[in-house]
């Protein structure tokens, strides 16, 4: 048998093992790869990142952060103070059920007026922002000379141009509400002037109230020129009356009419006058009762000829 020269390999050392290095990396410059494995804990799972490590670099970097954080402060708070300041003035009115003025000789229906009120409310809420008392509260505040207006005009030559101009601006800054369950209205104006805002809400009040007596006035107006043509109407026929009387009379010779009349005549004619006034009365009462009925006591004939009324009236004129 032949014996084999051969010995038997021993493992390497460390220093025998071959290095793993990069393709065209220079030679005595050794790159290592590290498994996947050896990022994992003895368990084999990932190791957690708490929020303390997170809280050890903001510790770590903390004035960096503060300093970051004090820019972001003092620009948002210069922005700020830049920015123009908007004041809101907010004023309440109460709107009380009011009928329309209704002066004629049909019969009631006996409807439940009650069921027009919410139709009501959303009318007045509609007239206190209205086109109308916007042009008057502008005219009577001159908000067209106002630095909040004025720019209007600048850009704008024609001057109707500038009017619908002006009431838009103002109606956009108007907010009328409901209160809820009430019938208060809430009206708030904004501006910059925070005497502008007040002015504007305590004006539209007053032209509120002096359009809503307008109304009523012309509806009285309209009421008056009603009982002045049925007053009319009645003198007609009661001229038309005492003509036919007197021509009956000598048609079929009930009496001999002489320059003194006979006292049946006299009769005839004075129970005639009386049925005529009796219903002028009657027609009176009606429309009284009528005005009376819906509310409109300010339209009495006796209210409107009161000095006080007449001296109030004058007033809000």
């Amino acid at each position: 048998m032949t014996e084999s020269n051969e010995k038997p390999s021993l493992p390497a050392t460390p220093s025998e093992r071959p290095s793993l290095q990069a393709p065209g990396a220079m030679s005595g410059h050794v790159m290592k790869f590290y498994p996947a494995s050896a990022f994992r804990d003895e368990e084999g799972g990932e190791r957690d990142v708490h929020l303390l490590d997170y809280w050890r670099v903001i510790k770590k970097r903390r004035w960096i952060v503060l300093s970051v954080l004090l820019v972001i402060v003092t620009i948002v708070t210069i922005r700020m103070s830049q920015l123009p300041v908007i004041y809101e003035a907010t004023g309440r009115i109460i709107i009380n059920p009011q009928l329309p003025l209704r002066v004629t000789q049909e019969k009631e229906t006996g409807t439940d007026l009650s069921s027009n009120d919410a139709q009501y409310l959303e009318t007045q809420q509609n007239v206190l922002r209205s086109r109308e008392l916007a042009r008057r509260v502008i005219e009577a505040l001159h908000l067209e000379r106002h630095p909040e207006f004025a720019d209007i005009a600048t850009r704008v030559a024609d001057p109707d141009r500038q009017r619908v101009l002006f009431i838009d601006r103002f109606l956009a800054n108007l907010k009328v509400e409901l209160v809820r369950n009430t019938r208060v209205v809430a009206v708030t104006y904004s501006a910059h002037d925070p005497q502008l805002a007040a002015r504007a809400v305590n004006e539209l009040f007053t032209q509120y109230g002096e359009y809503m007596l307008e109304s009523r006035l012309d509806s009285t107006r309209k009421a008056t020129e009603w009982l002045q043509e049925q007053l009319a109407l009645l003198r007609d026929r009661a001229e038309k009356a005492q003509e036919e009387l007197v021509r009956y009379s000598r048609e079929n010779e009930i009496v001999q009419l002489s320059e003194n009349q006979t006292i049946t005549v006299e009769r005839l004619a004075d129970l005639n006058r009386r049925v005529i006034e009796a219903e002028t009365d009657r027609i009176r009462a009606e429309t009284l009762y009528r005005l009376s009925r819906e509310g409109e006591v300010d339209a009495l004939p006796p209210v409107l000829a009161d000095p006080q009324v007449q001296a109030l009236n004058a007033r809000l004129a």
